[in-house]
């Protein structure tokens, strides 16, 4: 788990913040904004948690030992928004 320093915290409130706003609107493309906020997200989210991971073991594990079930989890994540916005 990712320990968020103040600043971060507040971008990562902002970014859910703006999701849930969207959900509100029920305006045209509201999926597509929706998976946008979810890229974002998890995208800052990787950032800070390889960071931190770097910080911790001076060392970075080579890209073929990634683990895959973030991958999966973020597909489970985009498919549920879009179901959610048909």
């Amino acid at each position: 788990m990712a320990r968020l320093a103040p600043e971060d915290e507040r971008a990562f409130d902002a970014i859910v913040e703006q999701m849930q706003a969207e959900l509100g609107f029920g305006a045209l493309a509201t999926s597509e904004i929706l998976v946008s906020y979810l890229k974002i997200f998890l995208i800052k989210a990787t950032r800070l948690k390889i960071s931190q991971d770097a910080c911790a073991t001076e060392n970075l594990a080579p890209p073929h030992t990634a683990d895959t079930g973030s991958v999966e989890s973020i597909d489970r994540a985009t498919l549920s928004i879009e179901a959610s916005s048909r």
